[in-house]
């Protein structure tokens, strides 16, 4: 029988060895087709899935905000409102209020901790919910002590112990939404390492996919080289494979997309960040204890309360004393309002950013008539926390004030990432000196120019060239996002981004162009490039 084999073997002919070496590559190759495809289609939903996540995270923040810090925060203002009712029939109103705004946070608490899966997520919402429990037996002290006018225990209640009560549950707050920010942290990092892991592992494939393809091409016009329907079957294949690198690409683009979401809710959270530790050093410096002090001093002569007010130095202060109370404690009020506003203003601008990124299957965005110095003005008040806590000083040299018509969103995230940045590279300044202009004017082209001036580090003059590039970072803890990202949008909106300095030390100059009026790309009926 070996023999047998072997001589049947030996007279094959030279057309049936070849047919036989095709058909085991052409094996091979499909068995490698259907791997990529697989891992292709694993990475896909691994990225589906991380960017869900990242999602879900940043909606945790955004509920938590607005259905916990805010109200809580409002339900102790309504609490120092209530001891200091001149009458009860304001302080019945308030209590009213203070009732309401308790249902409305427990009922907020219950259904936020429904909606928790994971254990470590579920275990600091309870310690929210338990630091919680407190801060109402603490503020129904205050309001027992101050019902049964116990002026001076309900202000030592609700300065001491429902301001530490208060203090507690922000605490646990701050901890539950750290532990959202890591894990869009720990998910980003993993689809970035599959991300990476996927790219290496197509590069191989395709690399042996081509060298097999190239066997089987030599082999087949060895044997059909007279046969041009061999010709354009191999060149359909050709056409085959360009279309499955393009689908590739487009997966590989929607990490990019991921990122630069992540990036940009990261520039707005910082201002948010800052506008809350603001509001809350506000509150905690209030003009409360002077009020107390001078009750105390009223109380102190309650027996002799006429004569203390008529005849005594201090007395006579009394009156005067407190209308500066009053007057000083109107303005923190309103501080501590702009702040709250500044910080609405920036959640809003969060779901914009979140909303841009759901409707980019659409064929184009919503174009509508902007004022150019409007725009500016948006952008420097979405940084101007930020700014004023870094002593950054803003010139404002606007000479144009035309009315463009483009994508407002776009071109709000685009002025927002270069004053940040601008802020950034002014902080190794003394205070004083950190400055960052802004320029806007038309060029020769009739286009509106907009210049982000800083004199802070500076550029090296062989990074110019790759400041746009993605991933290319000179800063310490930078990704490279950013201007890649702001590159893209300017592009985008039919207009240019550039960059220019003198070198270290000299700051920079980046200049944004844009048309006063940008034109609709043309319709497409197919979508696919539209969907990355």
């Amino acid at each position: 029988m070996p023999e047998s084999t072997s001589d049947h073997n030996e007279h094959r002919s030279p057309e049936e060895k070849l047919s036989r070496k095709i058909l085991i590559l052409f094996l091979s190759t499909s068995s490698i087709l259907i791997v990529q495809g697989l891992y292709n289609i694993s990475g896909m939903n691994e990225v589906n899935r991380s960017i869900d996540t990242v999602y879900q995270s940043v909606e945790a923040l955004n509920n938590t905000a607005k259905s916990l810090t805010v109200p809580i925060s409002e339900m102790r203002q309504l609490s120092m409102n209530y001891v200091m009712a001149p009458n009860e029939e304001l302080a019945r109103d308030v209590e009213r209020e203070i009732e309401s705004k308790i249902a409305i946070i427990d009922r907020n608490l219950k259904e936020q901790e429904s909606s928790l899966t994971a254990a470590e997520d579920i275990a600091l919402f309870r310690a929210v919910h338990n630091r919680w429990q407190k801060y109402k037996v603490a503020e129904t002290k205050t309001r027992y002590y101050a019902h049964q006018r116990i002026r001076v225990a309900a202000f030592l209640s609700v300065t001491t112990q429902e301001k530490e009560a208060y203090a507690h549950v922000i605490t646990a707050i701050d901890a539950f939404n750290q532990r959202q920010l890591r894990t869009s942290a720990r998910v980003y990092d993993e689809a970035h390492a599959n991300s990476v892991w996927t790219f290496w592992t197509l590069v191989g494939t395709t690399v042996a996919e081509i060298i097999i393809l190239k066997i089987i091409l030599f082999m087949v016009l060895r044997m059909l080289k007279n046969y041009i329907v061999s010709k354009r079957a191999y060149e359909e294949r050709l056409k085959g494979m360009q279309t499955k690198l393009v689908k590739t690409s487009r997966i590989a683009g929607m990490a990019e997309v991921a990122t630069g979401v992540l990036h940009n809710i990261g520039n707005v959270l910082n201002s948010v960040n800052v506008a809350v530790h603001m509001a809350s050093d506000r509150v905690r410096k209030s003009s409360v204890s002077r009020l107390y002090k001078a009750l105390g001093l009223i109380d102190k002569h309650k027996d002799d309360i006429a004569r203390f007010m008529s005849e005594h130095p201090k007395g006579r202060r009394v009156p005067e004393l407190l209308h500066k109370i009053a007057d000083q404690l109107s303005a923190e009020k309103e501080l501590v309002l702009d702040e709250l506003e500044s910080l609405q203003h920036n959640i809003d601008h969060i779901k914009k950013i979140v909303a841009a990124q759901q409707s980019l299957a659409k064929p184009v965005g919503v174009y509508e008539p902007i004022q150019i110095d409007e725009l500016l003005e948006e952008a420097i008040r979405i940084n101007s926390v930020a700014l004023s806590r870094h002593n950054v000083r803003v010139e404002r040299q606007f000479f144009a004030r035309d009315t463009i018509v483009t994508d407002r969103h776009k071109a709000a995230q685009i002025l927002i990432n270069l004053i940040a940045n601008a802020k950034d590279a002014v902080r190794g300044r003394d205070d004083e000196d950190r400055q960052v202009t802004i320029r806007c004017e038309h060029d020769e082209d009739d286009m509106v120019c907009i210049d982000i001036v800083d004199n802070g580090s500076g550029i090296e003059p062989q990074h110019i060239d790759k400041i746009f590039r993605y991933g290319f970072t000179t800063k310490e803890h930078g990704h490279g996002f950013g201007l890649h990202s702001a590159a893209l949008a300017a592009t985008e909106l039919q207009g240019a981004l550039t960059a220019q300095s003198q070198g270290p030390g000299h700051g920079a100059t980046f200049s944004l162009r844009l048309p006063l009026r940008i034109s609709p790309p043309p319709q497409n009926d197919s979508q696919d490039s539209l969907a990355v």
